[in-house]
C-alpha cells in the first residue's frame, strides 16, 4: 500500500533553509492542480520527485538531498498531497 504524506508535514524539513521542501511542494501541487483543471492527466508527486527537483534547482546531488530529507523522517517513496486529500 502506498504511503502518503500531507504537505504540512514537510514544513519542518530543512535542506538548504527551513521549509524549502514545503515551499517547493506547495508550488508543485498547485501547478499540478491547475494542469488537471485544464484537462491534463493526474500525476502523483513523491518525495523522491521533490528531492530531485530541489537538487536540480539548488545544484546539489539528488542522493544527498534525499539523504537529508530521510534523516528528518520523510522517506523518498512517499506520495505528497494536500492534507485535505490524505485519508
Amino acid at each position: 500500500m502506498d504511503k502518503y504524506v500531507g504537505l504540512n508535514a514537510l514544513r519542518h524539513i530543512c535542506v538548504l533553509f527551513s521549509g524549502d521542501l514545503y515551499e517547493l511542494g506547495s508550488l508543485w501541487l498547485r501547478l499540478r492542480k491547475a494542469r488537471q483543471l485544464s484537462g491534463e492527466p493526474k500525476c502523483t508527486p513523491t518525495v523522491h520527485g521533490l528531492a530531485g527537483l530541489l537538487a536540480e534547482l539548488s545544484g546539489l546531488k539528488a542522493d544527498s538531498v534525499e539523504a537529508i530529507i530521510a534523516s528528518q523522517g520523510v522517506q523518498p517513496g512517499w506520495i505528497v498531497d494536500f492534507d485535505d486529500f490524505i485519508r
